[in-house]
């Protein structure tokens, strides 16, 4: 680690809570883009389907343009597993693109399955950028 930057440390506090908070409510949105599936009627799940996949952009652009910056300037070693999280994030949005032709289609029968694969691989996803936040926490 480089010599003690109290801004930069605070900022990746401040960002990794952030962080642990949005994917708690991507996580809800999931929930809710689900039940929706389930009710069987195409123009509510587009609606949700927006907000989650406009949420979820936010999200990925937040990481990518202010927390991972942070954290690479407090550890550089993390570089290449942030460059990872980063190209998952670019195939998270080309995964959306998909789900949303479906969704425009008003193929709602094929678009289950595929939402499911998308929420194990982002729990997967989530799991891993929060454990190397915890590992980027300055010690107090």
């Amino acid at each position: 680690m480089s010599p003690r930057e109290p801004g930069l440390e605070h900022r990746v506090q401040r960002q990794t809570r952030r962080i642990f908070s949005q994917h708690r409510q991507l996580d809800e949105m999931y929930e809710l883009l689900l039940r929706k599936v389930d009710q069987g009627t195409a123009e509510p799940v587009q609606e949700v389907f927006r907000s989650f996949e406009q949420a979820l952009d936010a999200h990925f652009s937040l990481e990518e343009e202010h927390t991972f910056p942070a954290v690479r300037g407090l550890h550089p070693e993390l570089d290449a597993a942030l460059a990872t999280l980063v190209r998952e994030h670019g195939a998270f949005r080309r995964y959306l693109e998909k789900l949303r032709s479906l969704l425009e289609r008003q193929e709602l029968g094929a678009f289950g399955a595929p939402l499911e694969a998308l929420a194990l691989r982002m729990a997967e996803h989530e799991g891993h950028e929060e454990q190397l936040l915890e590992k980027a926490e300055p010690e107090p």
